[in-house]
């Protein structure tokens, strides 16, 4: 499920270890892969590291890479992710990192701020600030261009529960 290309890893400390979860890729597919790491509080990830035996943890026909968080607040992994045409940030959770359940709320992310109708590119970050999730990735006009035409679209989440509400989009800032 792997055999192509390993990125994009979502680096935690939750439940008493170290996760990482990460995109893998076969050539036809992104799927959602995790490996873990023993650590207490104040440790390191310095492994060693083991995948998820049942690996992969999510595969939703329509993903092409995401950001997970952990939110210690109500015991849930959070996963925002772009859909496979690009143009939706998708939200999951999972009281384990394991079992996923699609939350069915989608954001429209079609990068207005590019200079053209660009889409999302294949890179997703989220963070916990201010009492909310701030889920950021790139946009592109398109990615035969090589992404010169690139901006950002940022997306607003609830705290509690991670569910998507306010989309904005900028163009490059550099």
């Amino acid at each position: 499920w792997e055999s192509v290309h390993v990125v994009d890893g979502s680096l935690m400390y939750a439940l008493g270890q170290w996760y990482i979860f990460y995109r893998g890729n076969n050539g036809t597919i992104n799927q959602l892969g995790l490996a873990t790491c023993p650590g207490g509080p104040g440790s390191t990830p310095t492994g060693p590291w083991t995948k998820y035996a049942g690996n992969p943890v999510y595969s939703p026909s329509d993903f092409l890479t995401g950001a997970v968080a952990y939110d210690p607040r109500n015991g849930l992994f959070f996963l925002w992710y772009a859909n496979g045409a690009a143009t939706a940030i998708v939200f999951a959770t999972s009281p384990d990192g394991i079992t996923w359940t699609g939350q069915g709320n989608r954001a429209t992310a079609n990068c207005t701020g590019c200079t053209a109708q660009g889409i999302l590119g294949d890179a997703i970050s989220a963070a916990r600030y201010g009492g909310l999730w701030i889920i950021a990735g790139h946009c592109v006009t398109s990615f035969a261009d090589g992404g010169r035409n690139a901006g950002y679209m940022t997306t607003t989440a609830e705290t509690d529960t991670g569910k998507i509400f306010q989309r904005t989009s900028r163009p490059r800032p550099f």
